[in-house]
């Protein structure tokens, strides 16, 4: 006899109803449905919804996914700095307007230079530092964003800093910032690639330091993985 109505799942993962198997295969859900469902909050409240999800316990990887989708959707400068290493391509994205639909609804955000920057410094401030969670090629496009933007020395100090972290993930074309000085002496800004290399030789030389000098023989230093991401930059 039947206990009860309703579907219910088989143990062989088919789906019933009523008892009677469907045949059918309960749909899986993805982990970033609600990317964007969020896109259209203002920009205030979408600040506190991630950073409560965040002391919530929401995974790293789900919070970045959510801040990049957000950022793509939002901040039309990214789109043209993430792909190009030139400085006029970069400057006539400014001043844009961001359009979307979701749904019967259209979203429409005037991006101008001070709406950007909000989004950028805010995005920034709410990305996760946890290496590697944020692809590199992302935060050297929101590093440059934020160079033609002229976001707080703080922001761009924290991006120079979160790229040197994982500086062993990123390519040549990461690091391919375009000096935006009309004073330029080198088509490409060297100073800023100094800094992210000090960041990322004060992290290695942390890391060696952090590790006791007398538990491994030569063998094992040699092959150790505190020396892997300095190889891998210097292969850059």
């Amino acid at each position: 006899p039947i206990a009860g109505y309703g579907s219910m799942q088989s143990p062989g993962g088919s789906l019933l109803w009523n008892g009677i198997s469907t045949g059918q295969k309960p749909k899986k859900i993805r982990s970033d449905w609600w990317y964007e469902d969020i896109t259209v909050l203002s920009l205030p409240v979408y600040e506190r919804l991630m950073a409560s999800m965040e002391a919530r316990g929401i995974k790293p990887e789900n919070i970045a996914g959510a801040l990049i989708y957000f950022t793509k959707r939002h901040l039309p400068i990214l789109s043209r700095c993430t792909f190009t290493q030139d400085r006029d391509a970069c400057l006539g994205s400014i001043s844009l307007v961001s359009v979307h639909s979701k749904g019967d609804q259209k979203v429409v955000l005037e991006a101008t230079d001070e709406n950007q920057k909000a989004i950028l410094e805010t995005i920034e401030r709410l990305l996760p530092t946890q290496k590697g969670v944020v692809p590199t090629q992302f935060l050297s496009g929101l590093f440059q964003s934020a160079m033609l933007l002229d976001a707080s020395a703080e922001c761009k100090s924290n991006l120079e800093r979160r790229i040197g972290m994982q500086l062993d993930l990123a390519s040549l074309e990461d690091l391919l910032f375009p000096n935006i000085s009309y004073n330029m002496e080198t088509q490409f800004d060297i100073d800023c690639v100094h800094r992210i290399l000090d960041h990322f030789l004060l992290l290695d030389q942390s890391a060696g330091e952090a590790a006791s000098p007398h538990s491994a023989d030569e063998t094992q230093l040699v092959n150790s993985p505190t020396l892997t991401p300095m190889a891998t930059v210097a292969r850059i």
